[in-house]
């Protein structure tokens, strides 16, 4: 390729020269032809010499880019990761808390009828004790007549096999007290355990996030501009559908994502539900936009969702095993009555509410697109992704959004952190713009929802 140029310059420049020395020659006032010449090789070094440096330069970014690409796609895998080990850590805790409680009150309850038993038969034992010590010839001198004596002699004799047998119960529930003190010992040193290990695994999840914001620094002027317009969009929309509808025609008047470099990196193979999302961690490339409009409408009528971010499998294909955005209980269902501000308007819930613990991680259910993220009236902070197939999830509850409009996110992939003071996640589910019930499509353990 370069013999080529040098060759194409060679003659561009040559040509100009030979004929101003054929002119010159003609007039007898001609310079050297050598000197000509040497000029030529002067300029054709220098535009080589450019050339050069242009070609390494190129092969430097290309080669920059790449690498950029493979540890962002490292600290993408490696977030999930962590993410996973975050949110199972929290159920944990949340187990060992529920169990600690459970613990601690039937101890209450053993030690309080410890106590009220101990009273009963101490009086029974001290009744027993004074007779034992009492002299026959003594009984004569007691104020009671010798019959009463003798009747309260034999009903204490009667009443020791009952005696004994509540002594034996008491040393029972002492032992059955003591091994639950030592269960809520054994349990408080697991709680501490899993909070340190939760506040380390958070710690480093921190720090990934960190730099997957440094990594997406080079394109911090393209996600700035994409935020700008999407909150512009928010604050002209009324409602969510609005919202929706606004998104999606402006993807339909965007260009198609640029492709990625093509980057061999390893693959997840856990044959669970962190998996479901994504085949590949290199599937999270988009994929080139269809030959026609008329192959594309082919597929449902949602040809512009699909094309518009990376599916490492269908949504449709994972009904029943998609990740739940964090660790908790659902206390709200869908389509679930409540009572509106004014005390008389009947609201029904349009998704599901998680109560989760303080600070949970929030990550994505499934592979998709961030189509918007930031503040929306009535839901606090808002993250919308888009799934294709006609398919959004809408998560509220933040205290802390770590996604981006524009970004491309894979099932599992950490996006934000619940608050402090009684977190509750909101998760709605949208086909074709028609809120659905998101638990038909959640993976479920125990009656309790978890990443």
């Amino acid at each position: 390729m370069m013999r080529f140029l040098r060759a194409k310059l060679a003659y561009e420049i040559a040509l100009p020269a030979l004929i101003a020395f054929a002119v010159f020659a003609a007039g007898g006032a001609a310079p050297s032809f050598a000197q000509s010449l040497q000029k030529v090789d002067q300029q054709l070094d220098q535009l080589e010499n450019q050339l050069s440096e242009q070609q390494k330069q190129e092969e430097f970014l290309s080669r920059k880019s790449r690498e950029l690409w493979t540890e962002e796609q490292a600290l993408q895998s490696e977030a999930i990761s962590v993410a996973r080990r975050t949110q199972r850590l929290e159920t944990t805790l949340t187990e060992l808390e529920d169990q600690l409680e459970t613990l601690q009150a039937r101890e209450k309850v053993a030690a309080t009828s410890l106590e009220d038993k101990a009273g009963q038969y101490a009086r029974i034992l001290m009744a027993l004790q004074r007779l034992s010590t009492t002299p026959p010839e003594a009984v004569i001198a007691l104020p009671t007549s010798p019959q009463d004596t003798l009747r309260s002699a034999v009903l204490l004799k009667a009443a020791l096999p009952g005696v004994e047998q509540h002594a034996r119960d008491l040393r029972k529930e002492l032992g059955e007290i003591a091994t639950l003190r030592e269960d809520i010992r054994n349990r408080r040193s697991e709680l501490a355990a899993a909070t340190q290990e939760l506040q380390q695994e958070r710690a480093s999840l921190a720090a990934l996030l960190d730099e997957k914001r440094r990594l997406r620094a080079q394109t911090e002027a393209e996600a700035e501009e994409a935020a700008k317009a999407v909150s512009v969009l928010a604050d002209e929309a009324k409602s969510l559908g609005e919202l929706l509808r606004n998104l999606e025609n402006r993807a339909e008047g965007l260009p198609r994502p640029r492709a990625r470099p093509e980057v061999r990196v390893a693959t997840r193979t856990e044959p669970d539900a962190d998996t479901l999302g994504a085949t590949t961690i290199a599937k999270n490339t988009p994929p080139p936009p269809p030959e026609s409009k008329s192959d594309a409408g082919k597929t449902g009528g949602n040809d512009t969702s699909d094309e518009e971010f990376a599916v490492g499998s269908s949504i449709t294909l994972a009904q029943g095993n998609l990740r739940m955005p964090a660790s908790g209980k659902v206390v709200t269902l869908f389509g679930e009555k409540s009572r509106g501000p004014d005390g008389l308007t009947v609201n029904r819930s349009k998704g599901i509410e998680i109560s989760t613990r303080a600070n949970a991680q929030v990550v994505s259910p499934f592979d998709g697109k961030v189509v918007f993220a930031g503040p929306f009236r009535g839901y606090g902070r808002l993250l919308i992704i888009e799934h294709g197939e006609g398919y959004h999830s809408l998560i509220a509850g933040f205290d802390r959004l770590d996604s981006v409009v524009g970004q491309y996110l894979l099932a599992g992939e950490p996006v934000g952190i619940m608050g402090e003071t009684s977190p509750k996640l909101y998760l709605e589910m949208r086909q074709n713009g028609e809120a659905i019930n998101p638990l038909p499509w959640l993976a479920s353990k125990n009656g309790k929802v978890s990443g």
